[in-house]
């Protein structure tokens, strides 16, 4: 807690103002400033940020002095700050805000001219003391309460971009705390829940980020923009966007008038609510190939080839590109032939918040494959979008596609090509899924080869897969042999244990994704034939299994489906991928283990 000298009704009139020790200096010199309080007693003193020309040494210094004449009091306070020139030029220092018996007023602003080493200087005197009174604050309340305190020296404000949008339409949400005073431990209480909405973080420019000055309401003030949120909402209605509470510790001034405390106190302020009105797209009849995009998009698909031999993969991408909630675009499956065997998407994403609206790119891209020759018609496919500018949907319309597959996939997964062809070397493409993992011989079974294993199994994302290999790399042969010793503690991953000694990639991935899925069914009593991926999410959920280790477990399972069904070799990967689900079962155990002592 610290006292403020007694205020006396015979002072004289209060002033404030800021001079300088030189109005001309030299690159390297050393300048003070100093702001002046005269006949007042204050609560705090922010100032400003000093010019890109000049380097903070050292403060502040403060000294005080009481003088009374003809029985009139007077009083200065004084607080001295050093600075180093470090570049010439004219400059314009602001001036500092000071908290006066509950009040803010400014000093006056300084000019300072700084010449390079060796230029003659004609004014080397100090800068003048200003001989009016504009500065000077307004009387004191002295039955100002805490609450008035506060509400007149901080407060934080919600501003949204527009208040009615259509269904979809994205709201750029900001949050500001504008205040006069020293302000400390500033956090966020509690957050707006955004209910019927769907929120994401958006950048912060970082000159907004920092302390600046901004005016509100006529009135200058230090501000900071501490939150910004993209909002999309999802249904349409009048919707409130919930206050957001800050706490933080702020000096205040307690006590009778003429004896005045300053202390330091903690308060919570808050925004005020706001309501956003949201309108049904169009006449609120959605067309079937809509696909959730609201604003401004263009749409290119393409296949990246034309022919392709039967079960070897084809590449089909559909790229959006444009403005507005591009991240919520969900597009419907293309049509293709039986005879393609066609996965979830990948989906990636180039996005950017920076500039207050959502601007980027996106793309769909599905890997195909064929599995019988022959010439075949890729029907016609349209997207629909709701145009911001035109209120309106926009349907983009792709044209029918012919691809031609030569080669049959068979039973045995071998391709049945052409005459000219039987001499060739035979492709190690995939032959697919359903070939590749054919049911074994009768009298045992597996779940490779069912439709439980095919729903288990989800496209991953190939760029993914780059950046696990990449990781793979970095493990080393060292990590494994550390690790040899736990090797028949998991009996699954014996069989891919050998396959990585032979550096057999196709049978190792293969036998990593049953070692994964056996010791889960294992644990967990249930049989291969109901494993799904949403089932397997189910039994992390069921058993209480954490968050990171169910990501783990379908990102090892994504990865060696990937293996296993591109073209392209992953060798490099497996020491790293083998190390990693070897880790996981023993994670997995731990907590298995605790669950059954419980």
């Amino acid at each position: 807690m610290v006292f403020v000298m007694p205020q006396i009704s015979n002072a004289q009139q209060v002033s404030f103002y800021a001079i300088a020790s030189k109005s001309t200096i030299s690159v390297g010199d050393k300048i003070e400033i100093a702001y002046i309080i005269e006949n007042a007693d204050f609560t705090d003193l922010v100032t400003p940020n000093w010019s890109v020309h000049l380097k903070f040494l050292y403060g502040p210094s403060r000294f005080s002095n009481y003088e009374v004449i003809n029985g009139k009091i007077s009083s200065k306070k004084t607080f001295s700050y050093l600075l180093k020139a470090t570049k010439a030029g004219k400059i314009k220092i602001k001036g500092a805000t000071a908290i006066i018996n509950g009040k803010s007023f400014k000093s006056n602003d300084l000019t300072i001219n700084i010449v390079e080493p060796g230029e003659p200087i004609n004014n080397t005197g100090p800068t003048p003391k200003p001989n009016n009174n504009s500065n000077a604050p307004p009387k004191e309340d002295e039955n100002q309460s805490i609450e008035e305190q506060v509400k007149s020296n901080i407060f934080v404000r919600a501003f949204v971009d527009k208040t009615s949008v259509f269904e979809g339409q994205q709201v750029v949400l900001t949050f500001k705390v504008f205040y006069l005073i020293r302000v400390e431990d500033l956090q966020i209480a509690k957050n707006p829940s955004f209910k019927n909405f769907y929120s994401y973080d958006m950048e912060i420019d970082k000159s907004i980020q920092e302390q600046h000055e901004e005016k509100y309401n006529g009135k200058l003030y230090n501000c900071q923009t501490f939150m910004k949120v993209g909002l999309f909402p999802i249904k349409s209605g009048d919707f409130v966007i919930d206050p957001i509470e800050l706490s933080c510790v702020i000096p205040i001034m307690i006590g009778p008038a003429g004896f005045k405390i300053q202390d330091f106190k903690e308060v919570k302020i808050q925004s005020e609510p706001i309501t956003i009105r949201v309108k049904p797209l169009g006449n609120g009849i959605k067309p079937d190939d809509f696909c959730g995009g609201i604003g401004k998009f263009s749409f290119i698909a393409e296949f990246d080839k034309d022919e392709v031999k039967a079960g070897e993969p084809l590449n089909y991408s559909v790229k959006v590109r444009g403005k507005g909630n591009i991240k919520l675009l969900n597009l419907q499956k293309p049509v293709f032939p039986a005879e393609f065997e066609v996965y979830n998407p990948k989906i990636k994403e180039e996005i950017n918040t920076q500039t207050g609206d959502v601007v980027g790119m996106k793309q769909f891209e599905y890997l195909v494959l064929p599995q019988k020759a022959g010439n075949y018609t890729i029907p016609s496919y349209s997207i629909s979008y709701f145009d911001e500018e035109k209120q309106d949907y926009n349907r983009v319309v792709f044209p029918e596609k012919t691809i031609k597959v030569v080669g049959n996939v068979n039973e045995e997964g071998k391709d049945d090509l052409d005459e000219g062809e039987k001499g060739k070397k035979k492709s190690s493409a995939p032959k697919g899924i359903e070939k590749l993992f054919s049911k074994q011989k009768s009298g045992s079974t597996s779940f490779f080869g069912s439709i439980g294993f095919y729903v288990a199994m989800v496209l991953p994302i190939l760029l993914f897969l780059g950046f696990l290999v990449k990781n793979g790399n970095k493990k080393s042969n060292k990590n494994i042999n550390k690790n040899a010793s736990k090797i028949n503690d998991y009996k699954e991953l014996a069989e891919a244990k050998k396959h990585l000694d032979q550096q057999e990639e196709k049978p190792f991935y293969k036998a990593i994704s049953e070692a994964m899925l056996g010791y889960m069914t294992t644990k967990t009593g249930t049989t291969f034939y109901v494993i799904s991926k949403e089932k397997m999410m189910e039994l992390f959920a069921k058993f209480e299994l954490d968050v990171d280790s169910k990501n783990k477990y379908i990102a090892i399972l994504e990865q060696c489906e990937q293996a296993l069904f591109s073209p392209l070799s992953d060798k490099g990967g497996m020491n790293g991928l083998y190390v990693e689900a070897l880790n996981l079962l023993e994670h997995l155990d731990e907590q298995f283990k605790k669950l059954e002592n419980a």
